[in-house]
């Protein structure tokens, strides 16, 4: 008994150990959690499983991604479904991409390792840098094409506006993100305020759900959020915008759009146009949209991007 103990002792002893040390196997499976990291990469596994039928194993596949906008998990169930939809429809397997970062997808499009990605706004310009791809719809969300950037506080902080920042913590959604970063930078500038010593600090959450529960949480005293996820939250999970107000909104700018990349096959991006264009019509893919808050899928307007 007393041999067993000592062991026991052992095997503790150097599971606390390898907890301390940074970067550890131990410590990295602890950190990854609490993080709630556990679920994306649960979320992550069937890309390459082999749960599937042998004639699913067989079909071609469409590869598709989605921008970082939201959190790992929110991205995964809501938008994988109407990805699925699209695959079923061309008679191809799904492998649904994640990636932490906009420019990360980017990568994947320009250099065709995806097919198919549902991109942030802002992340446009730096796509049109790596190379060639194309437009193939747009979401209309109330009839609209467009969406702001809302400045989101905690009621009873006394930040009525962007100015109010000066010294504080901000939390931004991601380094290409239009709503959740571009814009503060460029109001900034415009009123001669240098965006480097402006904030006290500056970190990024990934998701612009992450962002606004870091503003509940009290992690950062204000965050610049896209306008659709901020409603849909207030509309959805009135929960998780219990306490915050918007306290400044920006000019309208086209919604985040889908891309084809231009090393996908010929006729593909004529065949995604009319299946993206007829998922309202569906039930399945109709329930799958209103899930994400969007109406429905159309053509781009001319110019638009």
């Amino acid at each position: 008994m007393r041999r067993l103990s000592i062991i026991l002792a052992i095997v503790v002893g150097a599971l606390f150990l390898g907890l301390a040390i940074p970067g550890s196997t131990p410590a990295r499976v602890l950190l990854s959690i609490v993080s709630g990291d556990w679920k994306k990469e649960a979320a992550l596994a069937p890309e390459g499983a082999a749960s599937v039928g042998q004639r699913e194993q067989e079909l071609p596949t469409l590869r598709a991604a989605v921008g970082a906008m939201v959190s790992p998990q929110w991205t995964y169930v809501a938008y994988r479904r109407i990805f699925e939809i699209v695959a079923r429809r061309l008679d191809r397997r799904l492998i649904f991409v994640q990636r932490q970062t906009y420019g990360e997808i980017n990568e994947l499009v320009a250099e065709g390792r995806v097919d198919l990605a549902w991109l942030c706004t802002g992340a446009i310009s730096d796509l049109r840098q790596r190379g060639r791809f194309a437009v193939v719809a747009v979401p209309e969300v109330d009839g609209r094409q467009t969406y702001r950037s809302y400045l989101v506080v905690r009621q009873g902080s006394g930040i009525e506006g962007i100015e109010d920042l000066a010294g504080r913590t901000m939390v931004f959604t991601d380094p290409l993100s239009l709503t959740g970063r571009k814009v503060v930078l460029d109001w900034l500038g415009r009123h001669g305020r240098d965006p480097n010593s402006f904030f006290a600090s500056v970190f990024f959450s990934h998701g612009h759900d992450n962002s606004i529960r870091a503003v509940r949480r009290g992690l950062a005293d204000g965050a610049c959020v896209d306008s659709l996820v901020y409603d849909y939250l207030a509309r959805k999970r009135a929960a998780e915008v219990v306490g915050l107000r918007v306290v400044w909104k920006s000019q309208e700018f086209p919604i985040p759009p889908i891309v084809v990349s231009e090393r996908a096959d010929r006729d593909f991006g004529g065949k995604i146009r009319a299946i993206l264009y007829s998922l309202e019509h569906d039930v399945v893919a109709g329930q799958a949209l209103e899930e994400i808050g969007v109406d429905r899928l159309v053509p781009p307007e001319p110019g638009l991007y």
